[in-house]
Order: structure tokens, then C-alpha cells, then sequence
């Protein structure tokens, strides 16, 4: 018997693993179809029952998988045209020298549609059990906490470590302790607001500050700065089950005082904040998706940071984590 050409064997192989493809595809469409189908159905159910609470809550979970389902197919078609490129997306973060998708900063590493499907079955999931030894600590089982002491339980529960400057638990797999500055928090004026930061982060903003009104006459309009684990708890709360990208308590530089968002003027004030070793602002030297976050320790200074920072006429400072005495 001959045997079968190497074209052909390529052929038939290229054969089978696009029909694998195709199979995998349409499996992963009726699973998406079921999935609809079945909140769907418990949102009329719920509706001809006149259950209010129960209707909000299955409401809340077919949006959350109808958005997450649509996220997973953008990030699948970003991640197929990042792979035909050679490219990759990530950032050094802070002096451990970890790389970090910049997309997966401060968020879970579970994909977007795993995460919608976690959510919504957290939504009619019962609270959890007193005892919550051997409870992973997810975005599932954060959802499910009746109240923050039980989300501050479960952190505990699952060795997060307690930052004294902060008073939070910060979560050391994703924020190691070199990246938190021993330091207290302080209240400081920036324009008209009170804004609350590690006590050397709070220095770098008020130069910042001062030198854009001395050159502009126009303050620094600062919006989110720190945040204890129960704001962060109840923004997730709240914001998670609608598709809002939060990060989980103990994941935010937030909540070490190491960060500020500035919503209102992030482009006039970029420059001045490059120039105290703040790390945000406009790609490359911030990240695409939260232009108008800024930190310090939390994105590191690659070579082309470095390169597009004196592009801009910026010396950067170290933005070294010395921690104090």
C-alpha cells in the first residue's frame, strides 16, 4: 500500500481541527443560547409572580451575561489580532520586575464571559456559610458576601495581609507588599477638595498641583483617591452585576492611598504628574482603557515610557518605593 503524501496528511489535519473549531463554536452557541434562555425564563417566571426582588435579580443577571458574552467576543478578537501581530500587552509592574496584562490590572484573571456566568449565578446563589474555610476568595463569592464584615472575613480567610497605612487587607498574590509604601495616610486641599493619600504620594501631587497653577492658573481636579475595603466592597457590589469593570477589595491602589483618577482635566495636568513620578495619562505611558488613573508603583517605567515621557519634554522622577522609616 502507498503511503498517503505529506500535502495531503497537512489537508486532512487542517480539515479536522477546522471542524473541531466549528463544532467547539457552535457548542459554545447553544451553551450561550441556554444560558439566556434560562434567565430569561426566571425573569418571567418572576414577573407573573409579582416577585419584586426576585425580578430585579434575574433582570441583573441576563444583563450581566448578554454584556459579558459580547466583552468575551471583543477580547477574543482583540487577543486573535494581537497573535497574527506578534504583539504583546504588558506593563512591568512596580519593582518586583511581575509583568501584568494591562487589560487584567486590577481585575480577575478569569475571562470576561466566565466572570458574567459567575456573576449571574452568584446572584441566585445563597449567602455564604458562616464557616468559610476553604472558601476561595472570587468575584463569585465576594457578590455572595451577606455584608462587608463577611467580605473582610473571607479576605482574612484566604491570607491577605494588613497594610498599617492604609488600615486595609491588600491581597499579596496580586499587590505585593514591596509595592505598599510604609507610610500613614494624609488629608490635604488640592484645588477646592480634600483628598486623602500615603503621606510622600500626597507631596508628589501637591508639587504637581502647584506647578500647574503657577503655569495655568487652573488646579488639579482630583475625583477618586483612596478608598477603604468597604467602599471598594460596595462598589463592586453595585457596580459588578451591571458589566462595571471594579476591581475586587484588597486589588485597587486605591486602597493604599497610592492612587488618584482625574476625570475632568487628566490631559492638562499629565505633564505635571509625569514629572513627580506618576505613571497614567495618555498611551504608552498610561493605560489605554483609564487614561485619567494615575499611580505610583503600579505601572512600571519601561524603556518606552521613558522614551515617550522625554518625547513630552518630561524628566521622570525614580518612582523607587523606599519605604519609610
Amino acid at each position: 500500500m502507498s503511503s498517503i503524501p505529506s500535502k495531503a496528511k497537512d489537508a486532512v489535519g487542517t480539515a479536522i481541527n477546522k471542524t473541531g473549531d466549528q463544532t467547539r463554536q457552535k457548542f459554545d452557541e447553544v451553551k450561550g443560547k441556554m444560558t439566556f434562555g434560562r434567565l430569561f425564563k426566571e425573569l418571567l417566571d418572576n414577573l407573573r409572580a409579582g416577585k419584586g426582588k426576585e425580578t430585579l435579580k434575574s433582570l441583573t443577571a441576563l444583563i450581566a451575561a448578554v454584556f459579558g458574552r459580547k466583552l468575551a467576543t471583543l477580547k477574543a478578537d482583540v487577543e486573535s489580532s494581537r497573535k497574527q501581530k506578534g504583539e504583546t500587552a504588558t506593563v512591568t509592574d512596580g519593582e518586583g520586575g511581575e509583568e501584568v496584562a494591562e487589560e487584567d490590572r486590577g481585575e480577575e484573571n478569569e475571562s470576561e464571559e466566565n466572570e458574567s456566568e459567575a456573576v449571574a449565578k452568584a446572584e441566585s446563589d445563597e449567602p455564604l456559610p458562616d464557616d468559610l474555610t476553604g472558601i476561595p476568595y472570587n468575584s463569585a463569592n465576594v457578590l455572595r458576601c451577606k455584608d462587608f464584615n463577611q467580605c473582610q472575613a473571607l479576605m482574612k480567610a484566604n491570607g491577605f495581609f494588613f497594610d498599617e497605612g492604609s488600615k486595609n487587607y491588600i491581597d499579596s498574590k496580586y499587590l505585593s507588599p514591596g509595592k505598599i509604601l510604609n507610610e500613614p495616610l494624609i488629608t490635604a486641599t488640592i484645588g477646592t477638595k480634600e483628598v486623602r493619600l500615603k503621606k510622600s504620594i500626597m507631596e508628589r501631587l501637591k508639587r504637581a498641583d502647584e506647578n500647574m497653577f503657577r503655569e495655568t492658573g487652573e488646579h488639579i481636579k482630583v475625583g477618586e483617591h483612596f478608598r477603604s475595603n468597604e467602599h471598594q466592597f460596595g462598589l463592586f457590589k453595585d457596580m459588578r452585576p451591571k458589566g462595571g469593570k471594579v476591581a475586587k477589595p484588597g486589588y485597587s491602589f486605591h486602597e493604599i492611598g497610592q492612587a488618584v483618577d482625574l476625570p475632568l482635566n487628566w490631559e492638562k495636568a499629565q505633564k505635571y504628574m509625569w514629572a513627580e513620578g506618576f505613571m497614567g495619562g495618555k498611551a504608552p505611558i498610561g493605560i489605554k482603557q483609564d487614561a485619567n488613573h494615575f499611580s505610583i508603583g503600579e505601572i512600571g517605567m519601561t524603556d518606552q515610557r521613558v522614551a515617550a515621557l522625554e518625547a513630552e519634554g518630561v524628566t521622570p522622577k525614580g518612582q523607587a518605593l523606599k519605604k519609610a522609616a
